[in-house]
């Protein structure tokens, strides 16, 4: 059992808790998880490229920006007087 799993995520041991006026504190302290970091051994080699996540948030935003000006689109369509039928005809 490596050291982690041994002390826990916030490096008490597994399954303790702390006691706040007598109710159970799962939160740990900035200091807990500064402590639980230091002791992550972290090889650069293990490091991953964030390239592809970084690519599937700016597709997301790209959709969300895209929904945005859809949306301006036929409000601006309905303020001219076009109908619902012909807005419909290039809506989807």
């Amino acid at each position: 059992m490596d050291g982690l799993q041994e002390r826990g995520l916030y490096g008490r041991p597994r399954g303790a808790r702390r006691r706040v006026s007598g109710a159970v504190d799962t939160n740990p302290t900035a200091d807990e998880i500064n402590a639980w970091l230091d002791t992550i051994d972290v090889d650069p080699a293990d490091a991953r490229d964030a390239t592809h996540f970084r690519r599937i948030v700016a597709a997301r935003e790209a959709a969300e920006a895209a929904q945005d000006e859809q949306r301006a689109a036929v409000a601006a369509a309905r303020a001219a007087g076009d109908s619902w039928a012909m807005i419909g005809c290039f809506a989807s």
